[in-house]
């Protein structure tokens, strides 16, 4: 009713992060606004203004692709750093298919954050590619050595990674998803 007629000169911000979710009579009564991520440059630009160094501010400004709260939201928080560092730890023990159940473990009790996991594990696929394909520029400078020493290809990742957003939401155990995409990855 607020929408249909609403009082005065208020104006109310309705934000979601998926249009189709919301009944069409909702979307006729407002006016779509899209807001994009903003350019390197000025994302880097931003965190500089909230006291991070130029290498860290580059280095979040990439990693959230954009999204100064994002990155602020990455800074501030010490536990996706670890999550972070333990996937990559997963990822470099992960050589050949007899790796692939101690490679997982750790992260197997990290069932909550399945989806932390697979978004760090899809940048790192990304940039992997960009190496592989000598074709761009990497988003995680910090781990520029690991990827180049990485064995396994970055479309096999990524297929890998899109496969078990699948299963996963089709209910399927997150260490069985977790170990199939590590089969996936190298190539099983």
């Amino acid at each position: 009713k607020t929408l249909e007629t609403p009082p005065g000169e208020d104006v109310f911000f309705l934000v979601a992060s998926n249009m189709t979710a919301l009944l069409p009579t909702i979307i006729s009564r407002c006016r779509v606004v899209r807001f994009h991520y903003l350019e390197e440059h000025e994302a880097i630009s931003a965190l500089k203004g909230h006291g991070l160094a130029p290498e860290r501010a580059r280095l979040l400004a990439r990693l959230s692709q954009g999204s100064v709260g994002r990155a602020l939201g990455m800074e501030a928080s010490e536990s996706w750093w670890q999550l972070r560092e333990k996937v990559m730890r997963a990822l470099e023990g992960l050589h050949e298919k007899q790796d692939v159940a101690i490679a997982a473990l750790p992260l197997t009790e990290n069932r909550e954050q399945a989806g932390d996991i697979l978004d760090i594990m899809e940048l790192y696929a990304r940039d992997l590619m960009v190496i592989q394909d000598a074709a761009g520029d990497v988003i995680q400078t910090d781990l520029e050595d690991a990827l180049h020493r990485q064995r396994f290809t970055g479309s096999h990742m990524l297929s890998g990674i899109i496969e078990a957003r699948k299963r996963l939401s089709g209910n399927v155990a997150w260490q069985a998803v977790l170990e199939m995409l590590f089969f996936d990855i190298v190539g099983g």
